[in-house]
């Protein structure tokens, strides 16, 4: 058993089932969840997940494996005693939500770019504002929530200003 991690699926399935299988070789076995004779029970290395095709339908992960293992109600019943055995720190929702915020953070000097982008192109409104704009598009690419924006503005401001626009182009 190693400790600070939690098992794979055939590390489990020798750990606690039977530990004269290794799933990686064998892949097909006899459903420890049921009584049968014709293997229904089976393996996926790819994906890193089982499914009982016979009597119990039951599939998951190590997790799902622990749960029926030993007869939990829930999977979070389940992953909080693997968690405890294997002595893995539990996550909360919280980390995990940070840790993923901390994932796709973006660097301070694109957002400002972008918060820059966005302000020139909503109040652009003479050619010549347009024509500066040319710098920070070569630099920055559009977003096209942005545009989304700026075309609803830019209609709601011709409309005020009692001109008409082509409004195939957009």
């Amino acid at each position: 058993m190693i400790y600070g991690v939690l098992p794979t699926v055939p590390e489990y399935f020798q750990e606690f089932i039977n530990k004269n299988v290794d799933l990686t070789m064998e892949p097909k076995q006899c459903c420890p969840f049921h009584k049968e004779d014709t293997p229904s029970f089976s393996y996926d290395g790819r994906t890193g997940r089982w499914s009982c095709f016979g009597q119990c339908h039951a599939h998951g992960g190590v997790i799902q494996m622990h749960r029926r293992w030993f007869h939990f109600t829930s999977d979070e019943e389940a992953e909080l005693d693997l968690l405890a055995r294997y002595r893995v720190p539990k996550k909360t929702l919280k980390d995990k939500i940070l840790d993923s915020k901390r994932a796709s953070m973006v660097p301070q000097e694109l957002i400002d770019r972008n918060v820059n982008y966005t302000t020139a192109v909503l109040n652009a409104k003479t050619p010549e504002q347009w024509i500066e704009l040319d710098s920070i598009m070569s630099e920055f690419p559009v977003n096209e929530a942005d545009l989304i924006k700026f075309n609803y503005r830019h209609n709601f401001i011709s409309k005020q200003e009692n001109t008409t626009i082509d409004d195939s182009i957009y």
